[in-house]
């Protein structure tokens, strides 16, 4: 016997799932586009300024702003006032508004006087009686040099200072020797055997026999002459050194003199009224 068998059981119909919904994003709302609103704006020119000008107190301010131009409420429907207007014509009535600028004038100098030349008949004449400028002082002239005492030239004195100047530029003249020669005058050339010359010295330590023996073997190389010496105490009037002294002190003179009379000389002396020739400054050549 077989086991039932089950009888077939009709499925039931499946309703359909709904198909899923998507939700759809809304449209995005486009942003508010900002409309241009005029604003009214005050423009203030600056007035141009003038370095160092100053404008007087009467003078008109330098800008001058009208009361119909100040600041006007612009309102959302309309131009501001003055937007019919050009920039040059606005630019026109500011610069007829500035005052005129001033030349010449710098802070609150007054202008300056204008040039007059003087009258030729309002001009004092000069008279003869008024007293005239002090003469300027003649400018400082060298002084010359105190004279030398006077000495008498003697002819043996000019024969020794002949020798002795040889003897000197050959450099046959040292040490005491040379004391000797320059401080001796001649007196005397005695003739004899052996001839004497006889001379005058002032110092006593010049009175050595040894240092005339030496004088004496020079002047014989000199003169070929056989000769001594003999010294004597005294005064020596007409020595070397005196001649020396008296010709340095002659061309001194004659230096001075010559300055004096330069024409260059004269004419700076003149022109400046300190000038002068400073002393010890003038030497003969």
């Amino acid at each position: 016997m077989s086991a039932p068998t089950a009888a077939p059981v009709a499925s039931a119909p499946i309703a359909a799932a709904p198909a899923p919904v998507i939700a759809q994003r809304p449209a995005p709302v486009p942003a508010p586009v900002p409309v241009p609103v005029h604003v009214p704006v005050s423009v203030s020119v600056p007035a141009p300024q003038l370095a160092a000008i100053s404008t007087p107190a009467s003078a008109a301010p330098l800008l001058r702003t009208p009361a119909a131009r100040s600041v006007a409420t612009v309102s959302d429907d309309g131009d501001p006032p003055w937007g019919d207007e050009e920039p040059d014509d606005l630019m026109d009535d500011l610069m007829d508004d500035l005052p005129p600028p001033t030349r010449g004038r710098v802070g609150n100098a007054p202008p300056p006087a204008p040039r007059t030349r003087p009258n030729l008949d309002d001009l004092q004449p000069v008279h003869d009686d008024e007293p005239a400028a002090a003469p300027r002082a003649p400018a400082q002239q060298v002084a010359a040099p105190p004279a030398l005492p006077q000495f008498e030239r003697t002819p043996l004195g000019t024969k020794w200072y002949g020798l002795i100047q040889q003897l000197a530029d050959a450099g046959k003249l040292i040490a005491m020797v040379r004391a000797l020669a320059m401080q001796s005058e001649l007196m005397a050339c005695e003739p004899g055997d052996v001839p004497t010359w006889r001379l005058r010295v002032t110092l006593e330590t010049l009175r050595n026999p040894a240092l005339a023996d030496k004088l004496a073997g020079i002047l014989r190389e000199l003169t070929g002459e056989s000769l001594q010496l003999a010294v004597e105490m005294g005064n020596a009037q007409d020595p070397p050194p005196k001649r020396d002294a008296a010709e340095a002190d002659r061309r001194q003179r004659a230096a001075i003199d010559e300055i004096h009379s330069d024409a260059t000389v004269r004419a700076l002396l003149a022109q400046f009224q300190t000038a002068r020739i400073l002393p010890g400054s003038v030497k003969p050549l």
